[in-house]
C-alpha cells in the first residue's frame, strides 16, 4: 500500500507558514542580540518543518505532491522527485504503473508489489497534475 499526502491541504499550510515566521523570528531576534530567543524560535522552525515531512520519514511506501512537484519514497528503490513539467510519458498497464521523467531513469511500479488502487491512484495524481502544469 502506498500512503498520499497532499501538501495543498490546509494543515500542511499553516505548519509552514507557521515554520517560516518563526525562521524569520529568530533572525530578527538574532540581530537584535537577543539570542536565546533567537534559539528557542529557530529550534521552533526547524521543529514545524520537520512536523510536515515526518510521515515521510516513517512511512514504508508514501508520496508527497504539492502543485508543481512530487515525490516518492518506495521500499526497495531510492527516492526520488520531480516537477510535473518534467513528466515525459506515464503508463498504467497490467504489468503495472511505467513512470518517464528528464533527467532520470525509467521506473516501472509493479502490480504484484503495490495494490492496484494505490498504483491506479498514483496514475491518476501524476496524470492530473501534469495536464493541470501544461495549461500554466
Amino acid at each position: 500500500m502506498i500512503h498520499f499526502k497532499d501538501m495543498n491541504e490546509a494543515r500542511y499550510r499553516v505548519i509552514l507558514l507557521i515554520a517560516v515566521f518563526m525562521l524569520i523570528s529568530a533572525a530578527v531576534l538574532f540581530f537584535l542580540d537577543l539570542r536565546l530567543y533567537s534559539s528557542i524560535a529557530a529550534l521552533l522552525a526547524v521543529t514545524f518543518f520537520y512536523m510536515n515531512s515526518f510521515e515521510g520519514f516513517s512511512t514504508r511506501n508514501s508520496v508527497s505532491y504539492s502543485l508543481k512537484s512530487i515525490t516518492i519514497k518506495l521500499v526497495g528503490r531510492k527516492t526520488f522527485g520531480f516537477t510535473f513539467k518534467e513528466l515525459e510519458k506515464i503508463d498504467l498497464s497490467e504489468k503495472g504503473l511505467y513512470i518517464k521523467s528528464k533527467g532520470m531513469d525509467a521506473v516501472r511500479l509493479s502490480r504484484k508489489r503495490y495494490e492496484n488502487d494505490s498504483l491506479t491512484q498514483l496514475y491518476k495524481i501524476l496524470q492530473e497534475k501534469s495536464t493541470s502544469n501544461e495549461r500554466r
